[in-house]
């Protein structure tokens, strides 16, 4: 992921470097996240998801990985927008769900910088 993506976004990846706030929609397990926050530190790092099973289950993940300090994860209907602000807002397989221009709506005004795969 860092690699094939974001090596493409350089600007990206420095503002990431410096510490950034950092929202994923569809977070699923946790593990975007997780990756991103070894590599980029001094970011913080919120994942949502729809499902409570998958958000505890992204939490117990991130615990594991001894990044839980900087990753947080929540249940949350993206669709009706994010709680908060953030600087980056990711999806990663996500954009195919139920209304998927109603999401990227919800998600876009409350955003800097969007990127999606």
């Amino acid at each position: 992921m860092v690699d094939d993506w974001l090596s493409t976004f350089p600007h990206v990846v420095e503002r990431l470097e410096r510490g950034i706030d950092v929202a994923d929609v569809g977070c699923g397990a946790g593990r975007a996240l997780i990756v991103l926050a070894r590599m980029f530190p001094r970011s913080r790092f919120t994942g949502f998801d729809n499902f409570p099973a998958q958000v505890e289950r992204a939490r117990a993940n991130a615990e594991k990985a001894g990044v839980a300090d900087r990753v947080t994860f929540e249940t949350v209907d993206a669709a009706q927008g994010l709680p908060g602000r953030y600087d980056l807002v990711t999806t990663f397989d996500v954009i195919h769900a139920e209304e998927p221009k109603r999401l990227l709506a919800a998600i876009r005004p409350r955003s800097t910088t969007t990127a999606t795969t």
